[in-house]
């Protein structure tokens, strides 16, 4: 039933009323089919990759990228393993940003400064434990100069060479002879470009949420139709591997994927007569009982929580903390009583996120470089508090 408005009860937006037609073609197998479960096709169906999966070892903090390759591997020498071509390309297209977020991360930890390069203070050069001290902190920081040095060769070796990191060396390993091509409905690439047109207009998925994408949303509607393609050559299961969690894949429940979408399951069946499966990596790794840290750590890299900033970027000019307390005041207060509380201010504020986000840091270097940085803010703390004494404001 439509509202005034020409919606449906359930809000979605009418759309042409040969949609549903075009979308379910086989009405009587609405209600006659049998879609295979996943165990019962997993040793016989084809998978295949969807270009997030592959760009997803990039995102690993401790999954294992060689319990990946385990089941690519087995799933290759068994001629069992598919890229469709878009995919690959979508791959290489991001791969680079990938090895360069890496490689920044990588820098940064190498570019730690600590005790070794603090200030040297002549009042206690004569004192004899100050400088066996000074001398205790040298050595120790010997080792993590090397470490840091060591960092910084990994940066460059995987940034000097194309195609030379971990994640795509073993690619070429493991991905010989398994890449589908275009479907052959590429061979008129207006026709395609009008299907797809009329599918996203009929909100028919794949594609449709990405059809403001550079590329119209085609990506996902190529990957769909090459394994379409796939399935009806081989007569075959398949099992879909892909982050891709939008509507244009799922049914959606309370905004997480419930189901796959009914209409991809019977499009599949029909080019095939076979059943398709949409799942992520994580998925397929318990299918092929792969190591359950791998399986945890995967998960975890499909669906990323929001990440403590670095402390830097939390971290707000002494004058940016003056005008936000005190905006009138901001030319007046830059030098001056109001200037220092600011400052102390924005020293408190910054110690607390820095002390909350070493509370949760794993990493020892981490926790070394979060200590040192509020040693330094403790020590302009004090400064600031003598600078107001002398001006005759106390503050504890």
């Amino acid at each position: 039933m439509k509202d005034d408005k020409g919606q449906s009860e359930s809000g979605a937006e009418e759309q042409s009323p040969f949609a549903l037609r075009k979308a379910f073609p086989d009405a009587q197998g609405i209600f006659d089919a049998r879609y295979e479960k996943l165990d019962a096709i997993k040793d016989d169906c084809f998978v295949a990759l969807d270009a997030n999966v592959l760009l997803l070892p990039y995102e690993f903090e401790e999954a294992s990228l060689s319990e990946v390759s385990k089941v690519y591997e087995e799933l290759t020498q068994n001629g069992r393993l598919v890229i469709p071509a878009q995919a690959a390309r979508e791959f290489a297209k991001h791969r680079s940003a990938k090895v360069a977020a890496i490689a920044k991360y990588i820098r940064d930890r190498a570019s730690l400064t600590g005790p070794g390069s603090a200030k040297k203070i002549g009042a206690l050069s004569g004192f004899a434990k100050y400088g066996e001290a000074e001398q205790k902190v040298r050595e120790a920081q010997e080792p993590l100069k090397e470490a840091l040095k060591a960092m910084r060769e990994i940066a460059d070796e995987i940034s000097s060479d194309v195609g030379e990191d971990p994640v795509s060396i073993a690619y070429r390993d493991l991905f010989g002879g398994v890449v589908a091509p275009d479907p052959e409905c590429l061979n008129d690439e207006e026709a395609f470009r009008k299907e797809a047109q009329g599918r996203y207009a009929e909100r028919r998925p794949p594609g449709y949420k990405d059809d403001r994408k550079e590329d119209g949303g085609f990506g996902d509607l190529l990957i769909w139709k090459t394994i379409l393609e796939e399935g009806e050559k081989r007569k075959s299961h398949c099992i879909f591997v892909t982050g891709d969690q939008k509507q244009d894949w799922y049914v959606q429940s309370d905004k997480n994927p419930f189901q796959p979408r009914l209409e991809l399951l019977e499009e599949y069946r029909a080019a095939a007569q076979k059943t398709v499966h949409i799942i992520p990596l994580s998925r397929l790794l318990e299918l092929f009982e792969a190591d359950a840290g791998t399986i945890e750590s995967v998960q975890k890299a499909e669906k990323p929580t929001k990440k403590y900033e670095s402390s830097r970027t939390w971290m707000m000019k002494p004058q940016e903390w003056t005008d936000f307390v005190n905006p009138h005041e901001s030319i007046r207060s830059r030098d001056g009583r109001l200037a220092a509380r600011s400052e102390l201010f924005h020293i408190e504020m910054n110690k607390m996120l820095l002390n909350d986000k070493l509370e949760r840091e794993q990493d020892p270097i981490e926790q070394w470089r979060l200590h040192e940085e509020i040693n330094s803010l403790e020590i302009r703390r004090r400064d600031l508090l003598a600078q107001l004494a002398s001006m005759g404001d106390e503050k504890d």
